[in-house]
């Protein structure tokens, strides 16, 4: 009963009906239209007066300094704001200053870089060769190690020969020693038998201090191998960017200079390893994917890497 009676009193809103012959002149205006049709005509009208009442009351001898800093091309407004191209001497200096803020910057990242390898190289020393999150983090940074010099692939084993060596006899045969066998083990006795010289020599009672294993116990773990290793991977790409950053400001520079030169190769790409996985076939990815033990999902893109630029300049004689 209650929505009836709250339905008697509502206000019939009436469409914007029109007749079927009238269709064709599109809907019926209401007043609202025609208030807001007229206050926008209204208004245009009033901004029209204004302007031509400005025109007429300009004085032709007015100069603002803007004037000359502003101008109109096409409708559009363009103004200058004291920007002045700087001389090509005073450039050269603000590049060199730029330069050494580079060299500076490199002497610290390669001396982070060379801490990381340390610690890293401890941790690698001491670490349980067994466990399989090691194991899974040193074959996933396994380039970055090898870059690094804290690991070395080992090479595929040559296929064994098939040399036969002719003797007289099979006592001969039984006491046959390959020539390469021979010469390490003359080679050892000369490096391990000591020289005698006729006095008495005492030996060194100075030991290399052993590091125990107490000591890296605490850095000794897979999860400080987690923030050491990205963070060596990225210390390694910015030294690339910083040494791509180095050569394009020489290169800079060296264009500012005299002397013709000449264009051999603009900047390229250095391709990722998920831009040749597209390139890839079906069958291929299947089996790259294969050898995959566990793929980590992405967190950010990479840092995409550029080779620089390549010219070549007129050689000129030194005075």
């Amino acid at each position: 009963m209650s929505s009836l009676r709250n339905s008697l009193h509502r206000r019939n809103h009436k469409e914007r009906g029109q007749l079927v012959n009238r269709k064709r002149l599109g809907l019926l205006e209401k007043h609202k239209d025609y208030v807001q049709r007229a206050k926008d005509f209204n208004a245009k009208k009033e901004k029209i007066k204004r302007l031509k009442e400005k025109v007429a009351d300009r004085n032709k001898d007015e100069f603002y300094f803007g004037m000359v800093n502003k101008k109109t091309q096409g409708g559009q407004h363009f103004q200058d704001r004291g920007n002045a191209a700087l001389p090509v001497d005073i450039v050269k200096v603000l590049k060199s200053q730029d330069e050494g803020y580079l060299r500076t910057t490199r002497t610290t990242n390669l001396k982070r870089i060379d801490a990381l390898k340390a610690q890293i190289s401890n941790i690698l020393s001491f670490h349980d060769r067994e466990d399989d999150e090691y194991l899974e983090l040193v074959d996933e940074y396994a380039d970055v190690l090898e870059k690094c010099g804290l690991m070395v692939r080992p090479q595929r084993r040559r296929a064994p020969t098939n040399h036969i060596v002719f003797v007289d006899n099979e006592a001969e045969a039984r006491n046959y020693i390959p020539p390469q066998i021979a010469e390490n083990s003359v080679e050892s006795f000369v490096k391990t038998s000591p020289q005698d010289l006729g006095w008495k020599t005492t030996e060194n009672s100075k030991k290399p201090a052993v590091i125990p294993r107490a000591d890296v116990a605490m850095s000794d773990s897979p999860t400080v191998l987690e923030q050491l290793l990205p963070e060596l991977k990225a210390r390694l790409e910015r030294e690339t960017h910083i040494l791509y950053a180095l050569r394009e400001l020489e290169m800079q520079r060296a264009l500012m200079g005299k002397g013709a030169s000449k264009k051999i190769r603009g900047p390229e790409r250095i391709e990722s390893a998920d831009d040749r996985d597209d390139e890839m076939d079906e069958d291929e990815r299947d089996a790259m994917i294969a050898k995959r033990i566990k793929e980590k999902p992405k967190s950010a893109p990479e840092l995409s890497a550029y080779k620089p630029r390549v010219y070549k300049f007129r050689a000129e004689r030194k005075r």
